[in-house]
């Protein structure tokens, strides 16, 4: 395994425990209840946030990240959702 494939399986490993941890706290009903557009509402916020984040000149890279980490999340749960896994 090289490098690169280490360091993807570390982050989907850290994308993972966020998401059973979101799921531990919210449960599954708040993404059903608004279906693919509540998800699609949610990612533009997302975006909206990061573009926010990088114009601002107390730019927080922590929170940038997060705000990433997030909309890989809702992306997986839209795919899921797709799947009729979710």
């Amino acid at each position: 395994m090289d490098k690169y494939e280490q360091d993807l399986d570390e982050l989907l490993a850290r994308v993972k425990t966020m998401l059973m941890a979101k799921h531990h706290d919210y449960g599954v009903d708040n993404l059903k209840r608004h279906g693919i557009f509540g998800i699609v509402v949610r990612l533009d916020d997302k975006m909206a946030r990061i573009s926010n984040l990088l114009k601002s000149t107390n730019q927080v890279k922590e929170s940038i990240k997060d705000t990433f980490f997030d909309v890989v999340g809702y992306g997986l749960q839209a795919i899921l959702m797709y799947e009729e896994k979710l």
